[in-house]
């Protein structure tokens, strides 16, 4: 593995930090410079990234977040684990620019995150799912134990099916913007600067 008097020198301002792939593109010469480059391997750091940073943004109560920003945050946490991965100092190999020149949550010029927008409505609809599911009727042996005795005669129902899938947005009336529609946590205080 190279040592930082090995490493060739980055010129930084070539490269725009707010934009998803030259800063990419500098990540993988920067690594590739360390040895570290694999690309199976930062695939897989930067998938549990993605949720890692899904997870802390729902728990902040960040229903909606610019495309750019949440890249840059995955591209945050993807520089520190490989740095992690391979046993160098965070101090030696910071990442590349100062955070304050970060895109910020609410920039929205290349559109809002659609990988965590998607991942917010999987999870809702999951928590849903659940929730209808704990409501289901016990197992039929617990209600064995209470069955009484004599005939069990139950009046026959007509079970109708849906062949269209649950879909969350059944819930939100399309005529409102969807932001309007999604009732924050007051308990939950979100913040700008995580990382």
């Amino acid at each position: 593995m190279a040592t930082n008097q090995e490493l060739p020198v980055f010129d930084l301002s070539v490269a725009d930090f707010n934009k998803v792939g030259p800063r990419r593109a500098h990540m993988e010469r920067y690594f590739r410079a360390l040895g570290l480059w694999n690309a199976d391997l930062v695939k897989m750091i930067r998938d549990a990234n993605e949720k890692k940073f899904c997870i802390k943004l729902q728990e902040r109560d960040d229903h909606e977040v610019g495309h750019l920003y949440f890249e840059c945050l995955v591209d945050y946490g993807v520089w520190y684990s490989i740095v992690a991965y391979g046993g160098l100092s965070q101090d030696d190999h910071p990442w590349p620019v100062p955070e304050r020149t970060k895109p910020r949550k609410k920039d929205y010029s290349k559109g809002v995150s659609r990988l965590y927008k998607g991942w917010i409505l999987r999870e809702e609809y999951v928590r849903e799912s659940q929730g209808e599911s704990s409501m289901a009727p016990k197992s039929e042996t617990s209600a064995a134990d209470t069955a009484t005795s004599g005939p069990q005669i139950q009046p026959a129902v007509k079970v109708e099916t849906c062949q269209e899938s649950l879909a969350v947005a059944t819930r939100f009336d399309p005529a409102l913007p969807f932001a309007s529609q999604v009732k924050p946590d007051p308990a939950k205080n979100a913040s700008d600067n995580f990382y």
